[in-house]
């Protein structure tokens, strides 16, 4: 039997039924749920340690509070310009990366939605099914044979490693004397430079080629975990913290790279300085020559670079620093519209396919609207770099000065950019020494 309560929840039940059965709901998006994701890449597939156990509880399967080691988390918004337009920002750190490409293709006959997020620059994508607030899918960079790597994320997820942070008494903060030691044996200098706010630790790893863009992760008890993901590289950075103050741990690039290193608190430690690792064979001017991608011949003995300051930069448009250093080129020649000075970029590679290579690079130069000439180079390889007025090559990108009468004044070797505290201080040295050239 029903009792009176009974029958005034029946009723209150079906008029909301038919008052919403009268409405035609509107969906909020046309495509991709809106807000912030948290994306994953799995890398462990060339993990040699042991992977952290899941914790169980008494009501969960599984807890995901703290990330598997070799699960690289990024993170990302989706914006709406208008209904039919949408816009996703990738976030590490301080830097928020608009990626201007992309595809949705609504389900048909039952199938899933799918997007593919484009990075036509660094000639990756990522192509996922969507379903609700998940995607699932892979990234896939198009330059290296059958290289694609896992990818899911999910919607309402704003945290990177770790949901349930802990408070800590460990602060990271600070400049470290890194090693970083391949899997071959070779090692590197590094410096980790550091910034921590409760559990959330951001900076960077600085290099004598460049630096490894904007990281951002967690303290987990004593653990750091640090990851970037710009659509370029896929950086991942698992340390533990012993007794003795240092930290121990491995680096993953990608999913075939995995390097070991150590690190110690070290405010004084410095690299190399980048303007002395390459050296010029010679102290006779040099001509540089090349044709262009549009066939065009480029020599620094035409009437066009007499009299002027040259940057001859060698680079490649899969290198994220050497986005950063073209980018860099282009804010400086904005700023100083009246000084003599011209820019020629000789360009490596991935494909061996030499129209494929042409093909990309224009799209590279028109997606970045890059001015000045682009003179092919060849595949990439780094000892495919000859030139005969330097000793050796050993970074992308190099930047090369030569002065007004061609003679090379200043060799610039990496680039550690925007992502690194000393960024503004190399800014400087290089109006100092552009205006010391043109003053002569």
């Amino acid at each position: 039997m029903c009792n009176k309560r009974t029958y005034t929840l029946l009723i209150f039940g079906c008029i909301l039924f038919c008052f919403y059965g009268c409405i035609e709901m509107n969906n909020p998006y046309s495509m991709v749920a809106p807000g912030e994701w948290r994306g994953e890449l799995d890398l462990r597939n060339i993990q040699h340690l042991p992977s952290k156990k899941e914790r169980t509880t008494p009501d969960t399967k599984f807890d995901f509070s703290a990330t598997q080691n070799g699960i690289l988390p990024f993170n990302f918004i989706v914006e709406y310009l208008n209904p039919d337009s949408l816009q996703i920002f990738l976030l590490n750190g301080s830097d928020k990366q608009l990626v201007e490409s992309y595809r949705f293709k609504p389900n048909v006959l039952g199938a899933k939605d799918s997007i593919v997020i484009q990075f036509p620059i660094y000639d990756t994508e990522i192509k996922a099914y969507v379903q609700g607030g998940v995607m699932q899918g892979e990234w896939i960079v198009h330059y290296r044979d059958h290289y694609s790597i896992p990818f899911t994320a999910h919607l309402g997820k704003n945290f990177r490693f770790t949901d349930l942070p802990k408070p800590t008494e460990l602060d990271f903060t600070g400049r470290w004397k890194v090693l970083i030691t391949e899997t071959d044996g070779s090692s590197f200098p590094a410096i980790g430079d550091f910034s921590q706010s409760g559990n959330t630790v951001t900076g960077t790893f600085e290099t004598e080629t460049g630096d490894y863009r904007f990281l951002q992760g967690d303290v987990i008890d004593n653990k750091l975990y640090l990851s970037t993901f710009d659509g370029a590289h896929a950086f991942l950075f698992e340390g533990e913290l012993n007794k003795d103050g240092q930290l121990n741990g491995v680096f993953y690039s990608g999913k075939h790279y995995l390097a070991k290193w150590e690190a110690v608190r070290d405010d004084n430690y410095q690299l190399r300085d980048p303007l002395y690792i390459t050296k010029t064979t010679t102290d006779k001017s040099s001509i540089f020559s090349g044709r262009s991608i549009d066939q065009a011949v480029i020599s620094f003995d035409q009437d066009k670079y007499q009299g002027k300051v040259k940057l001859l930069q060698i680079m490649g448009t899969w290198c994220p620093n050497c986005y950063d250093e073209t980018v860099f080129l282009q804010d400086w020649i904005k700023n100083h519209p009246q000084a003599q000075v011209e820019v020629v970029s000789m360009a490596y590679e991935r494909y061996d396919n030499i129209a494929k290579n042409i093909h990309i690079l224009k799209q590279y130069r028109d997606r970045m609207k890059i001015e000045w000439p682009i003179v092919y180079g060849g595949q990439y390889n780094v000892d495919k770099v000859n030139l005969p007025f330097i000793d050796s090559f050993s970074s992308y990108p190099t930047l090369i000065v030569f002065d007004k009468n061609n003679n090379i004044q200043r060799i610039f070797t990496g680039f550690n950019g925007p992502a690194t505290r000393h960024y503004e201080t190399f800014i400087r040295e290089f109006d100092d020494i552009m205006t010391n050239l043109l003053t002569q």
